[in-house]
């Protein structure tokens, strides 16, 4: 967010920018837009007589009611944008909420996931498998579901702790490297525990070099993997919080 906008015009811009459907990516384009675009308007204003409250007002004016104006850019969204909006808008922290809360939010869509997969599996196999086989399955593989949840509630707690960290002054590298250890066991559990939902023993697997190998490249991927998006999550979010945080008519 430009620091140079005075606090009233990005207030404004917030009220046309905040309401759109549209992807994370094309509000953060408008924002910035509009503050160019405001800039040079106040500037303008600004020069006539050096009256800041004056030249705040005159700028509004220029402006254009911010209501209109949402109404003007929503329509240019396609289908696709909005479909998106809306997705990245429930899939990402909200202004306020906790890290816990953010990632409890996320591994309960985790768990429902979960269940429903559970049960087109179940309405498989009573219409066309062998039912008791695949019951006993379908149960082993629901029985993990709660603690699988908790390892990925606890992996997303971890990932966005340690993105908090990296972009804290100063860096307190030993929770960092407590996060990214932390990241470490959590995966390897998660892929056992996914193993298990197959109702495979995992004693099997094991004699398996291939499949260790495949395991340990993925939780190489997965490790580094959860530490970037940590920290990319955080990064691309801060700004758009800092917007989101401004008190706007109606709320």
């Amino acid at each position: 967010m430009s620091e140079t906008l005075p606090r009233e015009l990005k207030i404004l811009i917030e009220r046309v920018v905040r309401p759109l459907v549209v992807t994370r990516e094309r509000k953060k384009r408008l924002r910035s837009e509009f503050s160019q675009h405001l800039a040079t308007i106040f500037g303008e204003e600004l020069a006539k007589d050096g009256d800041t409250a004056n030249a705040l007002t005159r700028t509004n004016i220029r402006f254009g009611n911010p209501e209109d104006l949402t109404k003007e850019l929503q329509q240019t969204v396609g289908w696709g944008d909005r479909a998106v909006g809306r997705y990245q808008s429930f899939l990402s922290q909200r202004v306020g909420e906790s890290t816990f809360r953010f990632a409890l939010r996320l591994s309960g869509v985790f768990f429902l996931m979960w269940v429903g997969t559970v049960l087109l599996f179940l309405l498989i196999g009573i219409s066309f498998g062998n039912f008791k086989n695949d019951l006993a399955r379908i149960w082993t593989a629901a029985s993990v579901i709660p603690a699988y949840t908790i390892v990925m509630c606890s992996m997303q707690i971890l990932g966005l702790c340690c993105g908090e960290e990296w972009y804290r002054t100063p860096r307190r590298w030993g929770r960092i490297f407590g996060y990214c250890l932390g990241l470490g066991v959590s995966i390897p559990i998660s892929l056992l525990l996914m193993i298990s939902m197959t109702g495979g023993s995992w004693s099997d697997y094991y004699r398996i070099p291939l499949f260790g190998i495949v395991i340990l490249s993925g939780c190489f991927i997965f490790i580094f993997g959860g530490i970037y998006l940590g920290l990319i999550h955080h990064r691309e979010t801060r700004s758009a919080h800092e917007w989101e945080s401004l008190e706007i008519d109606g709320e």
